[in-house]
Order: C-alpha cells, then sequence, then structure tokens
C-alpha cells in the first residue's frame, strides 16, 4: 500500500489490531493511527460536529451507557482528543479511513469526512468487510464479523501489503459530508446497517428480539420459569445479532424492559450480574 501517514479506526479493538500490525511491517513510527473509542452505532448523533451535539451525546452516554467503573470525563476527553487530531491532520497530509458494513463505521466513516471537509488533504476509504471477504472468504469456510476490531493483526497486515485503494475524488468527499449533514439532522439514538445502507430506527427496535431471546433460555433453564444472569442474556443477544451495538446499549434496552414489567429482577441492588426472567 505504500506510505499512508494517518489511519482512522472505529474502536479500541481495531485500533490495537491494527497497531500490531503495522509494528510487524516495521511502519509503526512513520503511521499514526487516530482511533474513535466509541460506537456510532447507538446514542445521539444530532449535530454532533458542533460543541452542543457533542453536550448531548456524552449527556446520553452518560446516563444510558457508560457503568459505574467507566470515567465518563475521560471518555468525553478522548472524545474531543480524537475530533481535534482529525481536525489537526497536516494540509497536504494522506490518511487511510478502515470502515466496515456496520452502523458503526458507515456512522464513524461520514462523521469523520464531514471533519475533514474543505481541508487540503488526501484521503482513501478500505472497505474492510468487502476485502475481508475477497481475502478471508473465498473458500467453503465463511467467517462472520460484525466490524473490523473482530479482525485479527495478521488480516490486517495481509490488507496493508494486497490492497491498491485509491484516494477519494472531490465528488465522492462531498458525498459523504451530505451524508452526515442528513444523518446528524435527525434525532434517533440507534442506526443499523441493512441491505447496504444507513438507516435509523427507534431505540426499542431490538427488544422484540431481547425478549425472544429471553423465551428461548427461559425455555432450556433447568427449572421452568426459573431466573438466569442478565449477563447470559446480553451475551445471547449479541451473538445472534448481527448488528454491532455494544453490551452496553443491550444492557441499557434491557433495565428499560425491566422498568417497563416485561422482566421481573431479583438482586436489584447490583449495577450489572442481576437475575431475570421473563414476567409471567
Amino acid at each position: 500500500m505504500g506510505l499512508i501517514g494517518y489511519h482512522i479506526v472505529f474502536g479500541s479493538a481495531a485500533a490495537r489490531n491494527l497497531k500490531a500490525a503495522l509494528k510487524e511491517l516495521g511502519v509503526q513510527e512513520e503511521e499514526q493511527i487516530i482511533s474513535f473509542m466509541d460506537i456510532f452505532s447507538v446514542g445521539p448523533v444530532y449535530k454532533l460536529h458542533e460543541p452542543g451535539g457533542k453536550a448531548a451525546r456524552m449527556e446520553w452516554m452518560r446516563k444510558c451507557i457508560l457503568r459505574e467503573f467507566e470515567d465518563h470525563a475521560d471518555y468525553a476527553a478522548r472524545f474531543s482528543e480524537c475530533v481535534e487530531q482529525v481536525k489537526t491532520v497536516p494540509d497536504g497530509g494522506s490518511l487511510t479511513i478502515w470502515s466496515w458494513n456496520s452502523a458503526h463505521e458507515q456512522t464513524g466513516l461520514r462523521f469523520t469526512a464531514f471533519l475533514l471537509k474543505g481541508k487540503p488533504c488526501k484521503f482513501q476509504v478500505i472497505h474492510a468487510s468487502d476485502v475481508f471477504a475477497r481475502l478471508f472468504n473465498s473458500g467453503a469456510s465463511q467467517c462472520q464479523l460484525s466490524h473490523s476490531g473482530e479482525m485479527y493483526p495478521e488480516q490486517f497486515k495481509r490488507m496493508y501489503e494486497e490492497v491498491s485503494a485509491r484516494m477519494l475524488t472531490k465528488s465522492e468527499r462531498e458525498q459523504l459530508e451530505q451524508d452526515w449533514l442528513e444523518l446528524s439532522g435527525s434525532i434517533e439514538t440507534l442506526r443499523i446497517w441493512r441491505n447496504g445502507t444507513l438507516r435509523r430506527v427507534a431505540e426499542d427496535y431490538y427488544d422484540s428480539f431481547i425478549i425472544k431471546t429471553a423465551q428461548g433460555l427461559q425455555g432450556r433453564a433447568e427449572q421452568k420459569g426459573a431466573y438466569f444472569s442478565s449477563v447470559q442474556l446480553v451475551g445471547a443477544v449479541l451473538q445472534n445479532l448481527n448488528q454491532y451495538v455494544g453490551d452496553g446499549f443491550i444492557e441499557h434496552r434491557l433495565k428499560r424492559l425491566i422498568q417497563s414489567r416485561a422482566f421481573e429482577c431479583e438482586d436489584k441492588g447490583q449495577k450489572r450480574f442481576y437475575q431475570i426472567r421473563l414476567k409471567t
């Protein structure tokens, strides 16, 4: 691929694995990674490129997603730092955005493109899911990933070595910028990727799937109507969802379902590890 200068990825796992790949390639000193430690498929993005929009997202995350052991101030500071890193990429610099076919990374791609609006730099997009399918899913064995952070360092390394991505044209950049303006003009707090399209949906979109998954777990319990772990339910939902929203969002919706009395709950004083069952 050659010297890129800057890589932008979405999530700590993608950053960690790409960093390992760059180190293996011996270019870790020349190429910098900028990573948004966030999940852009969930939470408000309304005017996120403006201070008020960023503050609204930070507050929603504090109330709904961030747990008691996660530092809200640190999360907000890291987000602001990453935005500043993108905005201060040197004029004339080149960068690569790694993006998966997921609502998380497609939203992040459009947000990043808007942050770079009018900046005299060149950037290319590696559509990692398409490249992954071509390089690693060509045989009988098919591996389904939900985001680029699930790729191994060796897979990042091979993509780096073999992919010949081209720089985006002015019109392609403008289209991404316009996509962001449309996306950030809505107040929805959940986005999904379906049939090659980024879609905005209601926050309770997955509630019926959570309940259906719980019915399956409860049906397999040793004793009918027995309580089971909330962590077990969250894990089962994520395993079968085929979308990347993070465990914090599923737990957030589970708590809403408990409040609406769709579930009964034991150990209510516990922050995470509590027992639940469907209300009979």
